[in-house]
């Protein structure tokens, strides 16, 4: 079959979970200071791996995370696109076309899990 269709193609995929990034909603809420939340976001994570409907007065149920996120898209993208870069990189050993140098040739390439 190899000799008639070609070699097999591989697709990778991975699905983050966008809603309970405690990134994605720190860089979703407006920033006041450099001091209280969303610039410290300790006990975030913990509010919501425990199910607490509010955090600082910030509702933190599943439907209101999808609502924050929904207005501050660009945070959600920005994060995404860091992660995908980080497991093409790190995980993958493929980094994207616009971090790698052009003059490094491949068998000194740092090796990815899956090479």
């Amino acid at each position: 079959m190899r000799y008639f269709y070609g070699m097999p193609s591989f697709f990778f995929t991975y699905s983050p979970d966008d809603i309970h990034g405690v990134l994605n909603i720190r860089l979703s809420v407006p920033g006041v200071n450099n001091e209280d939340f969303p610039a410290n976001g300790c006990g975030l994570g913990e509010a919501i791996q425990h199910g607490e409907s509010t955090f600082q007065s910030i509702p933190v149920s599943p439907h209101d995370l999808r609502t924050l996120l929904a207005k501050g898209p660009v945070a959600a993208a920005e994060i995404f696109r860091s992660l995908t870069e980080s497991v093409f990189t790190n995980l993958l050993g493929t980094p994207p076309d616009q971090l790698s140098k052009r003059t490094e040739p491949l068998p000194f390439r740092k090796p990815g899990k899956f090479s």
